[in-house]
């Protein structure tokens, strides 16, 4: 669209004046504001500069000419690309202008406050997004009154945070009830295995009581309210009672401390047996497999020196039993 309107000065006082045009911005960005002036045949585009002039105290008629000129015409290809669940602030808006260029791109939140500036660009210009909302565009082509704004919405992303801690040892003898408290954040859904193939829930902070001796992984899954998923998970062994060791086994297991962090685990059984040895970390990972031997006499050699720090469990199985030995490394 174009408007047209004569602008007449006049003055008592002859003299050098300036021609300024106010709150532009209000105007779309490709508007042209044009001022011509008859006398001296100059045009001035008022969005970028003011006009200065000398005038005299005998002009009567309007000796200026007023044009604005916008066209919406110009068409703009874009791409959204919302926020992932593995990717929570990779929000991302892609515009090309469709005339020949170069464009100008204005950025701006859903207030209008300004974001992003790119001027006299000739290829697609990007902005990446780290929050939800509405984010708004005005593109023209360089030197031209034509424009276009658009407007596009990121959509939020909540991402889950799965946390919880519970005991680490319990016995079969008191009970051996394992109590959950759940940190999780961002979690509308919670989904507990509790390891042993039978023990499951749904509930926030559940309470859970083994039947047998074991290392048992319990596992949480929590979903949230855009339905991305995290995980956490923690070891927790039961013992048939709080010395640790199986009542079954024949001998006592004996720990000797070699140095800081260097063990001897020594045990006598009462007739050769098909005996396994396996060191595992807190989170269930196997850390060390010392082998399955045939033995009357169980000799291990235990280095965590150059572990890290954390707890570990090794697990002693024999024909007589199960075994579980807790090891702190400081």
């Amino acid at each position: 669209s174009n408007f047209s309107m004569p602008v007449k000065t006049t003055t008592g006082h002859p003299g050098n004046y300036t021609i300024t045009a106010e709150n532009v911005s209000s105007f779309p960005s490709g508007a042209c504001i044009l001022l011509y002036d008859s006398y001296t045949g100059i045009s001035t585009d008022l969005r970028s500069s003011s006009y200065s002039f000398s005038l005299s105290d005998t002009t009567i008629s309007a000796r200026f000419t007023l044009n604005i000129t916008i066209d919406p015409s110009l068409q703009v290809t874009s791409t959204k690309v919302d926020p992932t669940c593995s990717a929570p602030n990779g929000g991302q808006i892609v515009a090309l202008g469709n005339s020949a260029g170069p464009w100008n791109y204005y950025w701006k939140d859903e207030n209008g406050a300004p974001i992003k500036t790119s001027l006299n660009k000739t290829t697609a210009d990007t902005l990446n997004v780290s929050l939800a909302g509405t984010y708004l565009l005005d593109v023209n082509t360089a030197g031209s009154c034509d424009n276009n704004s658009s407007q596009f919405t990121i959509n939020n992303i909540e991402v889950p945070v799965a946390d919880f801690t519970c005991e680490d040892t319990v016995y079969l003898s008191a009970g051996a009830t394992v109590n959950i408290y759940n940190f999780s954040a961002n979690a509308t859904t919670n989904a507990w295995d509790f390891g042993d193939g039978t023990g499951t829930s749904s509930d926030a902070a559940p309470i859970y009581t083994y039947q047998q001796e074991g290392i048992y992984t319990i596992l949480l899954t929590t979903e949230s309210s855009t339905s991305c998923i995290d995980t956490a998970q923690k070891i927790v062994v039961v013992e048939n009672n709080a010395v640790g060791l199986n009542s079954s086994v024949a001998g006592v297991l004996l720990i000797k401390t070699i140095s800081e962090d260097q063990y001897i685990i020594q045990q006598k059984f009462n007739y050769q047996q098909m005996v396994s040895v396996k060191l595992y970390d807190a989170s269930g990972k196997l850390v060390n497999d010392f082998g399955t031997n045939r033995t009357e006499q169980l000799n291990v050699n235990l280095d965590l020196s150059l572990k890290g720090a954390g707890i570990y469990y090794m697990r002693i199985n024999s024909d007589a039993g199960q075994q579980t030995l807790k090891l702190i490394k400081q």
